[in-house]
C-alpha cells in the first residue's frame, strides 16, 4: 500500500511540476570539465550576445523540450542552467522557442499526446565572469 502511495505521489509530482530535457551538443572540440562544476544557480542566463558584455567562448548547443501545457519557462531556464553547468559554462545565450502549433495543441487535448514547447540556447565560458556564490544546501 505504502508503495502505491509512493508511485502515484511521485507521477502527480512529475505531472504537476513538468518536464523538460535539454541536451547538450558540444562545440569545436570542446570537453566535458574534469574539475568542479558550477551550481546551476551560478549559470547567468543572457537574452542576447550584446549583454554579455566581455569575450567569451562557445561550448555547447542547448536544445531543451518539454510539454507546453505543464512547464512554463523558467523550466527550461532551470534545465538549461543544469545542462550548461554539467558541460563547463558559467552562462547561457538564450535562443529561439517555438510553440506547438494549434493542431498541436488539439491532438494533444483529444488524443492525450504531448504537445511539446522546444527552445535553444549557447552555452558559453565568458572569460572573467565571477559567478554568484552558491546556495547553501539544505541537509
Amino acid at each position: 500500500m505504502r508503495v502505491k502511495t509512493f508511485a502515484v505521489g511521485g507521477l502527480a509530482l512529475m505531472l504537476l511540476s513538468g518536464c523538460v530535457t535539454t541536451n547538450a551538443t558540444l562545440l569545436n572540440g570542446s570537453t566535458l570539465p574534469a574539475g568542479a562544476m558550477l551550481q546551476p544557480e551560478q549559470i547567468a542566463i543572457y537574452r542576447t550576445a550584446d549583454q554579455v558584455g566581455k569575450s567569451y567562448r562557445e561550448v555547447a548547443i542547448l536544445t531543451s523540450t518539454g510539454d507546453s501545457n505543464l512547464t512554463d519557462m523558467s523550466a527550461f531556464h532551470k534545465s538549461m542552467q543544469e545542462r550548461a553547468a554539467k558541460v563547463g559554462a558559467n552562462a547561457v545565450i538564450l535562443g529561439a522557442t517555438r510553440e506547438p502549433s494549434t493542431g498541436v495543441e488539439l491532438a494533444s487535448l483529444i488524443l492525450g499526446v504531448p504537445a511539446n514547447r522546444k527552445s535553444e540556447a549557447i552555452a558559453i565560458v565568458v572569460d572573467g565572469l565571477v559567478p554568484p556564490p552558491p546556495k547553501a544546501r539544505k541537509k
